[in-house]
């Protein structure tokens, strides 16, 4: 039974109770003008109660059929979303393998270049001595954090890395105390790795860069021992009488370059 049937009947009802009171209220006796006026009051009231039920059922009605269309329209969307979502979902297992395959070469490839990078930044290390590429991303701009990140690789025998770091205090902190031996440190790095002669130059350039260091007597002594170490006699005997009868005569490192200089002046040809 629809709506539309129970008004219909709810009106019909209502109609005769309004009929059987006009009965009992007129039966028992000859009713009066005022009783007449009376039923007929009572019976405009019923009446007028019973239009504004029938228009607020028959508004309910209404707002019950567009919830009705509302819900069956929004049945609809879903089933026809459900659709594209379960149509989406395939696509996109279909397409997981094929996007895992392209992760997976993805990463494969990365790798390669990683590996191809490493071997380019060894070459420029090993072909042009480009050791301020080992310098970590993370290296210290203050100079006790700098030097005490260089003392750090030195000691766990990262030594290049080390070299690099101590190469980078010198140049950014050069009136450090420190600088002239982060010098002497990549030169001692250097005739580990039996680079003298590059470990050379670095100590040629002490004297200019420091003078009046205390270090530099040594510097010149090992700048000696290292003429001699490569064969070239000449330069190592220039060094040691330069220690030897130079501004540095008085120092220890003078006494030790003394016989030095006296045995090359024999051995080695003028």
């Amino acid at each position: 039974m629809n709506f539309a049937r129970v008004t219909v009947l709810r009106s019909r009802i209502f109609t005769c109770v309004v009929f059987s009171l006009c009965l009992a209220l007129v039966v028992p006796g000859c009713a009066t003008t005022e009783e007449h006026e009376l039923v007929a009051s009572r019976v405009k009231v019923l009446e007028d109660d019973r239009l504004r039920l029938q228009a607020k059922m028959a508004e309910d009605v209404k707002r019950l059929k567009e919830l009705n269309d509302t819900i069956s329209r929004s049945e609809a969307t879903l089933r026809k979303s459900g659709a594209n979502l379960g149509l989406r979902v395939s696509r996109l297992e279909q397409l997981v393998p094929k996007t895992t395959g392209r992760v997976d070469a993805t990463d494969y490839k990365l790798k390669r270049l990683a590996e191809d990078l490493t071997r380019i930044r060894d070459h420029l290390i090993n072909r042009f001595d480009a050791v301020k590429l080992l310098v970590p991303k993370d290296l210290p701009a203050d100079a006790d954090g700098m030097w005490n990140a260089g003392e750090a690789r030195y000691a766990a025998g990262q030594l290049m890395v080390a070299r690099a770091i101590y190469e980078v205090f010198e140049s950014s902190h050069p009136k450090d105390k420190r600088a002239i031996h982060a010098r002497l440190k990549r030169a001692e790095i250097l005739e580990k790795a039996g680079q003298s002669k590059q470990a050379l130059r670095l100590y040629s350039k002490i004297e200019k860069l420091y003078p009046g260091s205390p270090e530099i007597p040594s510097a010149i002594l090992q700048m000696g021992a290292l003429y001699v170490a490569i064969g070239d006699c000449k330069r190592a005997k220039s060094v040691y009488r330069y220690l030897t009868l130079g501004k540095y005569k008085e120092s220890k490192e003078a006494v030790t370059a003394k016989p030095r200089f006296e045995e090359l002046k024999e051995s080695c040809a003028k």
